[in-house]
């Protein structure tokens, strides 16, 4: 069973060395979960009323769903979207 989302961050706020976390980071601290918390970051700039954001970030999410899908690790994402 995985610690909880709470202890995850605080382990991984405690292991940084640099003022700039990547995604890629993230993923790898989330572990097994890392695809449920990309989607949901993926998705909260949706709810923004910005003309296009939804269709970009729609895209990304599919992209994010096909890997999952597949049975690929989080930690696979495009070296543009990680740093």
């Amino acid at each position: 069973m995985t610690p909880p989302i709470v202890q995850r961050l605080r382990d991984a706020a405690a292991a940084l060395r640099d003022e700039r976390v990547s995604t890629q980071v993230m993923a790898q601290t989330h572990g097994p979960e890392a695809h449920g918390t990309l989607l949901l970051l993926a998705a909260m700039p949706c709810l923004l009323p910005v003309p296009g954001v939804g269709s970009v970030l729609g895209q990304g999410m599919t992209v994010l769903t096909a890997a999952m899908w597949r049975g690929h690790c989080a930690t696979c994402l495009a070296h543009r979207v990680v740093d």
